[in-house]
């Protein structure tokens, strides 16, 4: 991460001064350059769904910050410690922020943004992915404060009506064709979403 303005710390700080909020985000940006051929996986992702618009943030002010440019107050870091039982990649950042809105506390957005400068390669982001979505897994057997999230409310409602096994059959099928958009140079984010969801219900059919 590094902040696209100088004076990144004093708008956090005159921020404090005037609303005195326990946490604040001030929202994540990529280059607008188009990086490597092989990492556009990543910067095609972030540029959709993680730099969104302050207007946007604020509709869902849990669900869409992201603790990569998080301020928050020691105290209710101390009083909402995030869940040290997670020890793999993904979605720890959600899990804390949704038990955050389950207790009333709500993030504070601003206009402060830093950009994205890791842009691993799309096949490292694609395992990565994988990781992030067994952990996703495994916290949803352990809790329910995960309504927010898109994978958890379709997953549900196709369980509700017996049709994950259709969902892991098209996966099974079309796995390595999708697979091979998202290594390309024109990756689909719909078919990055059907990947998702694919491997999230065959790992829950397990």
């Amino acid at each position: 991460m590094f902040p696209k303005e100088s004076n990144f710390i004093e708008n956090y700080f005159l921020n404090i001064q005037k609303n005195n909020k326990p946490i604040i985000f001030g929202g994540i940006l990529y280059k607008t350059k188009k990086p490597e051929k092989d990492q556009l996986l990543r910067w095609v992702y972030g540029h959709n769904r993680e730099s969104i618009s302050l207007e946007n943030r604020k509709r869902k002010p849990n669900i869409r910050a992201l603790t990569s440019n998080l301020l928050l107050k020691k105290e209710l870091l101390l009083k909402h410690p995030f869940d040290s039982t997670l020890k793999k990649y993904g979605y720890e950042d959600l899990s804390f922020l949704m038990k955050l809105e389950v207790n009333n506390i709500l993030v504070t957005h601003i206009e402060n943004p830093a950009f994205h400068l890791n842009l691993e390669s799309s096949l490292l982001f694609l395992n990565k992915t994988k990781i992030a979505l067994e952990n996703l897994a495994f916290i949803n057997s352990k809790e329910t404060v995960f309504s927010g999230n898109k994978i958890l409310s379709v997953y549900s409602a196709l369980n509700k009506l017996k049709l994950t096994p259709v969902i892991v059959l098209f996966f099974n099928t079309f796995e390595n064709k999708i697979i091979n958009n998202l290594l390309s140079q024109n990756p689909s984010l719909l078919l990055f979403d059907l990947y998702k969801l694919g491997y999230f219900c065959k790992l829950q059919s397990r």
